[in-house]
């Protein structure tokens, strides 16, 4: 009987789980049919743009996978590898098992660090995501984790001591992978988890959800103190970010994030500037559930009231030193694109720089309003990067053209 775990939150809510993954019915190989319910996963409560199937390279005359999923969002990278025991196969002795899942998991980690260096030494490759869509991938400048999902009819209390390895990984069963990717829902909150737990004490199989647990109380109550010292206790979970029991929909501001990255994702893009479609996502998928829950009502707001003008707000997100522009108007974007474009460039340049040196960055959304359609909007994406090329006089013209000036940012306060 599958047991039921319930995962205490800082503020007393409690998140129901249970150790049965989701149930695979189709006929198949077994291990096929589990490395795809494990892409499944990624794509259904990530962003299937992020996730790559694996590439197939020929070495030593024979055909081999690199990667049974890739999870790449800019420069964060999660490399899984899955490990699955056919039920018809497993024989029910748990020292048998247990020694099966020790071997496999560390010929899992082994694999996970092999297809790293070889796409390192071939200097990356063509992958292609969830939609189908054809990326070119350079794996030199990945911040990479690995991740080995064990998949396991009756698996046995074990303790694995992760071998040695380059990257920081983390060796866990399905429905505890399931579990945390619905509910940190972004590449950057599950490379966080996974490069932060891999400095711990191991655990054993079966104990990840525990020790998420004890990871929400942490950051809940650094959050709440405010005695969190970014430069030494950096929570591991975002204390903002609402969790959710399986099964239940996502929060309203959630389900709004989803519709713009769906809107972006149709976007069209020319297959040599897809990486652009993918860096624009990136950069949402870093920000803080607080940041995104505002600027998704102020978003939601502003559609329900927005007319002729152009109405627009500004984002300054620091840790990646990129500035957002959301503009909301009701004017087709025949007519309101190229005045919201430079509005974007006009912003741009008046973006003070990092004091790091960082590369100036500016992104501009406009969301035309269509209340007859779900979502309720449609998008026009203006990226930008690199040094303003505007000159002063072509800045005033620019303002005197949009009728604004620089605009106070919704985010910092």
């Amino acid at each position: 009987m599958p047991r039921v775990y319930f995962v205490e939150t800082s503020d007393g809510v409690f998140i129901q789980a249970t150790d049965a993954p989701s149930p695979i019915a189709e006929e198949g190989i077994y291990t096929q049919l589990v490395e795809e319910r494990v892409r499944e996963a990624a794509s259904a409560f990530a962003v299937p743009d992020f996730v790559f199937d694996p590439l197939k390279v020929s070495k030593g005359g024979a055909v081999r996978e690199v990667t049974d999923a890739l999870i790449i969002a800019s420069d964060l990278a999660l490399s899984v590898q899955v490990k699955a025991r056919d039920p018809l196969a497993a024989s029910g002795d748990a020292d048998k098992e247990g020694r099966w899942i020790k071997k496999h998991a560390a010929k899992g980690v082994r694999q996970a660090e092999g297809s790293l260096r070889a796409m390192i030494k071939t200097g990356g490759g063509r992958f292609v995501n969830r939609l189908g869509r054809e990326v070119d991938i350079s794996f030199d400048r990945l911040i990479v984790c690995n991740v080995v999902v064990i998949d396991h009819p009756d698996p046995p209390k074990v303790l694995l001591e992760v071998p040695e390895a380059k990257n920081p990984t983390l060796i866990l069963l399905r429905y505890e992978w399931e579990f945390l990717i619905a509910q940190l829902r972004s590449v950057h909150g599950l490379h966080r988890y996974v490069h932060g737990v891999a400095l711990l004490p191991a655990v054993p199989l079966g104990d990840e959800l525990a020790r998420f647990n004890e990871q929400v109380i942490v950051a809940g109550g650094l959050w709440s103190s405010g005695s969190a010292n970014p430069d030494t206790q950096v929570p591991l979970v975002d204390p903002t970010l609402p969790l959710i029991r399986m099964g239940e929909s996502l929060p309203t501001c959630e389900e709004f994030w989803r519709n713009l990255y769906l809107s972006l994702s149709e976007c069209r893009f020319k297959p040599e500037h897809e990486w652009v479609r993918l860096e624009t996502m990136a950069r949402f998928d870093r920000l803080p559930f607080s940041m995104r829950e505002e600027i998704a009502n102020h978003l939601t707001s502003r559609l329900r009231g927005t007319g002729s003008q152009l109405d627009f707000f500004v984002v300054q997100e620091g840790s990646s030193h990129t500035q957002f522009v959301f503009g909301v108007t009701e004017v087709h974007p025949s007519e309101s694109a190229p005045r919201f474009e430079a509005l974007t460039h006009l912003q741009h340049g008046m973006q003070p720089l990092a004091e790091s040196g960082g590369v100036r960055e500016t992104i501009g959304i406009m969301f035309y309003g269509v209340p007859q359609r779900e979502p309720a909007f449609t998008i026009t994406v203006v990226p930008l990067a690199g040094p303003s090329n505007l000159t002063p006089t072509q800045a005033a013209e620019l303002a005197r053209f949009c009728g604004v000036g620089q605009a106070t940012p919704l985010w910092p306060k």
